[in-house]
């Protein structure tokens, strides 16, 4: 309500109020008919009813709002015009023109805004009884935008009305005004503002890789450009098809590490952002943002003791350069006060470190660099020590062989880590089984029978005389497993070991069934470290001969003949049979065809080697119990059955072996 007093002569004319709320009031005016000078401001006071409390403005203007008011109260308004002097002479304020307006109650609108969705708001009010006569009562519905205004125009039976196509979890001040008919009463009008709802989280953006290493992922990203809500966190997801690793977790921040992963394979990232709710309502977890990662390849960093004061340091070549190529990888050989330090050459992938302390532990390290960062490396380490003053060379048992019992006709099972330089043959075309046995000869070195190699060869034939590698040959892997025992335990002491590269003799005769030359050597990608359970076997002297009386070994996982069933049966553990080197003549009762040149006849005591054993050592000791590989287990119809056994002679092999491997590194 508002009532108007006005004075003659230089009074303002039409006071009027708008934009009445319940803190605010909005008051304009006309200037006076007749001003008798020039007006430069006019002075406006209004002073609250209850309380007395006077506000004073001067506007130069016709009109201005008073704010920050109390609710339901009524204002008395007083408006004076003070004209400029003239002349010298002041001419001071004229007459007031008084006025009365009250503010609105608290809920005269009874106006209310809700949320209903992350896109819509419902606003509703109360029906008001029409003060004209003529019903053209409305009612506009004005939401402020950021970049524009949202209106509408309701007629005045209506109570409610529904926004639509918002932006998420944005704030929107709402006002209601409602207009008499032709502007007969002043409008009043309410306010109010509501939130919609947060969204679900919105995507990441930029997701990179900053730190790729052989076995962990760091991952980062930018967060959306428009989260429409607050963040609560990200949800992030590790897959793979080659290793079938799932991987889930949460991250506050934008940026989480993965680790235990496995070298050179391809990982999906999946990320998802999840936005909090608003009073329990929307937020929620968003769409997904997805980027593909490949690990790096693992540097199969090894170092095996050559000597008491030399140290082999061996690596994959390919994997050692930087991620830019540009940058080396550098060798430390550090025993906690000296260092050694060795810049890896492109194409290198051993380095030998010399004049080294006697019976001395030295850590290795290499440093990979992965960016271009100086600052950020990725290392490797591994512990080697060199060999005490009294060390063997090879061919050392750690314990003493066991006596044979006169009762015990068949294989028994050895003494764990008894032969240290025996090993299985595993091919992934041929199960999970050791298909054949091998010897270790050098820290990376294995020696075989030939027809062991065509036995994993998968219908393809194999080179002979030179270095091929089986992967890239057959698609398949073949490693060697050392150290082991007991096939159906995981055990402490055994160790896998990948063929990185095969050689045949190059006078043995491919897809033939000949036993003659039946030898093939096996270059591990990685070298084992030598130490009580894992060892070499020395080879013997080109023009080695043993007597007749001396009692040598072989060991594999082959088949054993069982004295309850008499039949032979898989063993899962590692078994050892007596062999005594006889002369060809022995042999030659069995042999119908004769015997093929380069072979030994083996005169066997505890049953024969059988399915499985081919590709094992015979091994002989000397006076001093030094052990060396005279054998190697052939093929034929000897295997499993009678009192004779076949191996390919290795003393007349020798130099080709030395020279094939190179005589430093096998004893």
């Amino acid at each position: 309500t508002a009532t108007v007093t006005t004075f003659a002569d230089q009074s303002v004319t039409n006071v009027t109020f708008s934009e009445i709320t319940t803190a605010s009031f909005k008051v304009s005016w006309q200037a006076p008919y007749l001003s008798n000078g020039e007006i430069p401001t006019y002075k406006i006071e209004s002073i609250n009813t209850n309380t007395g409390r006077k506000l004073t403005m001067e506007v130069l203007t016709y009109e201005t709002t008073f704010t920050g008011l109390d609710p339901n109260t009524t204002y008395n308004i007083s408006i004076m015009t003070e004209n400029k002097p003239r002349n010298g002479h002041s001419v001071g304020l004229g007459p007031p023109v008084t006025a009365t307006v009250t503010t609105l109650p608290l809920d005269e609108l009874g106006l209310r805004a809700e949320a209903l969705s992350s896109d819509s708001i419902r606003v509703t009010w109360r029906k008001i009884t029409a003060k004209s006569k003529i019903n053209e009562e409305r009612f506009i519905v004005d939401l402020r935008k950021q970049d524009a205004t949202y209106q509408v125009e309701v007629g005045a039976d209506k109570s409610t009305y529904n926004c639509t196509d918002l932006s998420p979890f944005t704030a929107y001040p709402i006002t209601l005004t409602y207009l008499s008919a032709n502007g007969l009463l002043p409008e009043i009008y309410a306010t109010t503002t509501v939130t919609t709802w947060p969204s679900a989280g919105q995507r990441v953006t930029n997701i990179r890789f900053p730190r790729t290493k052989f076995r962990s992922i760091m991952v980062a990203w930018s967060a959306p450009d428009k989260p429409y809500g607050i963040i609560k966190l990200y949800k992030v997801f590790l897959r793979s098809r080659e290793d079938r690793r799932k991987i889930d977790v949460t991250a506050p921040k934008t940026e989480t590490t993965f680790t235990n992963l496995y070298p050179n394979t391809a990982y999906t990232i999946i990320i998802q952002t999840e936005n909090l709710q608003l009073n329990g309502q929307g937020g929620g977890i968003g769409k997904n943002s997805t980027a593909t990662v490949t690990t790096l390849d693992d540097v199969y960093l090894g170092a095996v003791a050559m000597g008491t004061d030399i140290v082999r340091v061996t690596w994959k070549n390919e994997s050692v350069l930087s991620k830019d190529n540009s940058r080396p990888s550098i060798i430390l050989l550090s025993d906690g006060r000296v260092e050694s330090q060795y810049e890896i050459v492109p194409g290198s992938w051993e380095q030998f470190f010399r004049n080294l302390s006697t019976f001395t532990t030295y850590t290795v390290t290499l440093m990979r660099f992965v960016s271009t960062d100086r600052d950020f490396s990725e290392s490797f380490n591994v512990s080697v020590t060199t060999w005490p003053a009294d060390h063997p060379t090879c061919g050392r048992r750690r314990q003493p062989p066991t006596t044979w019992s006169p009762l015990n006709m068949t294989r028994r099972v050895t003494d764990q880590n008894s032969w240290p330089w025996t090993l299985g043959l595993y091919s992934s075309v041929r199960g999970g089984y050791p298909y054949c046995g091998g010897t270790l000869i050098a820290p990376d070195w294995i020696i075989t029978a030939a027809h062991c190699v065509e036995l994993a060869m998968n219908c393809i034939t194999a080179p002979v005389g030179e270095l091929f590698s089986y992967k890239a040959l057959t698609s398949a892997i073949l490693f060697a497993r050392i150290g082991d025992h007991d096939l159906n335990k995981r055990e402490a002491t055994e160790m896998d070991r990948v063929v990185r590269s095969i050689i045949i003799h190059p006078q043995y005769k491919v897809q033939s069934g000949n036993r003659e030359h039946d030898v093939a050597l096996l270059q591990l990608a990685k070298p084992v470290p030598i130490g009580a359970e894992i060892d070499v076997i020395c080879l013997p002297q080109t023009d080695s001969t043993v007597s007749s009386s001396t009692e040598c070994v072989f060991a594999g996982w082959g088949p054993t003949l069982s004295s309850q069933l008499n039949v032979h049966q898989v063993s899962s553990v590692l078994t050892e049979g007596r062999v005594m080197i006889e002369s060809k003549d022995v042999c030659q009762t069995f042999e119908k065809n004769g015997i093929p040149e380069g072979q030994a006849c083996l005169a066997t005591r505890n049953g024969n080697p059988c399915w499985g054993d081919s590709g094992a050592g015979v091994y002989c000791p000397d006076a001093q119990g030094q052990w060396s590989l005279y054998g190697l287990i052939n093929r034929g119809k000897f295997l499993c059955v009678g009192q004779y056994a076949m191996s390919t002679f290795i003393p007349p092999h020798v130099d080709w072996i030395r020279k094939t491997v190179a005589a430093k590194n096998v004893t």
